[in-house]
């Protein structure tokens, strides 16, 4: 807990396929720690919900709250993992008018049903969303992961089948929009590698442990569930060591080199040395534009194929909007 009784507050966050949904699983198996099973993505919006409903002290302005929220895409796979929000609960716990007393007490809420000290969510984007984080929640702490981008573009292709260009131009826009916003808000973060923390897990473990305040413990080191339903690592209950460097194989030549005059400056700063020419080019705007489309209709295709029309609906709406067909 923190020093004011309060449960302490972790985010994860960085690019997709970076392995934050290993970390966060690896963590959860810490008795002391709780972090959302699911991402939440509503954090940003919150606080225009609360002007659109009213003020979340009074029960009838809470209730439509809880149910805007509870068509949401967190709201329905936290049911899926067994999880229930008791929405009295979390009323009684609001002790003021804004967004960060909604969401710490939706966080006491969670810590008082798991008897962890500590909560947090996992959710990629919130990586452009430092400012935000910590003017709800200054004293957090926040853990950065990051992969090497030619890793990072296979996996977005082989998952959803995500443009190249893109993809480089997405992880090198956010991952320094994090890094100046991290720095200007004098936030409580450390940043890992994707390739040190399946490589030397215990190492990356440990360090994570310290900086959120518990002690490792050996269980921490496999799951007892996968982390994964899409990728190399689909259904692994352990760490796989394996899982980087296969740009190498998966790219060609004029690919990773594409990748490297986007974002190969970035990627020096991190650690990881370019092939032929680190570059800082950014995708013109009205291509990244044709590219976003192509990416949506891929979306929607990967929904069809797991989901059928619902999968298609909801890949297709953005993950902090409630739909009728995800709620109860």
């Amino acid at each position: 807990m923190s020093g004011n009784g309060r449960p302490a507050v972790l985010f994860i966050v960085g690019m997709p396929r970076s392995g934050t949904k290993l970390l966060r699983d690896l963590l959860n198996r810490h008795p002391d720690i709780a972090i959302f099973p699911n991402e939440s993505h509503f954090f940003p919006r919150l606080p225009r919900l609360i002007r659109k409903h009213g003020d979340p002290r009074r029960r009838e302005c809470f209730a439509k709250l809880y149910a805007e929220l509870d068509g949401t895409r967190f709201m329905k796979r936290l049911r899926g993992h067994g999880i229930v929000l008791d929405q009295d609960d979390w009323f009684a716990r609001i002790g003021g008018g804004g967004a960060r007393d909604v969401l710490a007490a939706l966080f006491e809420s969670y810590a008082a049903a798991t008897g962890s000290r500590i909560v947090g969510d996992k959710t990629p984007e919130y990586l452009t969303q430092v400012p935000l984080l910590t003017s709800f929640f200054p004293d957090a702490k926040l853990v950065h992961i990051v992969r090497d981008p030619r890793d990072y573009v296979v996996s977005m292709r082989k998952a959803w089948g995500k443009s190249l260009p893109r993809a480089a131009q997405r992880w090198k826009t956010w991952i320094r929009k994090f890094r100046q916003d991290a720095q200007h808000c004098k936030a409580a973060v450390i940043e890992l590698r994707y390739e040190d923390f399946v490589t030397a897990p215990r190492a990356a473990l440990e360090r994570v442990c310290i900086h959120v305040g518990v002690s490792f413990r050996d269980e921490m080191l496999s799951l007892d569930r996968p982390a994964e339903n899409l990728g190399d690592t689909r259904g692994e209950t352990s760490i796989v060591a394996a899982n980087c460097g296969k740009w190498r194989r998966a790219l060609r030549e004029r690919e990773v080199r594409r990748v490297e005059r986007i974002a190969g400056v970035l990627m020096g700063e991190l650690g990881y040395v370019a092939e032929y020419e680190a570059g800082d080019e950014d995708v013109p705007e009205w291509l990244l534009a044709l590219y976003r489309v192509r990416d949506g209709v891929s979306l929607v295709r990967f929904g069809l194929r797991r989901q059928g029309f619902v999968g298609a609906v909801t890949e297709a709406v953005p993950a902090d909007r409630s739909l009728p067909v995800l709620r109860r």
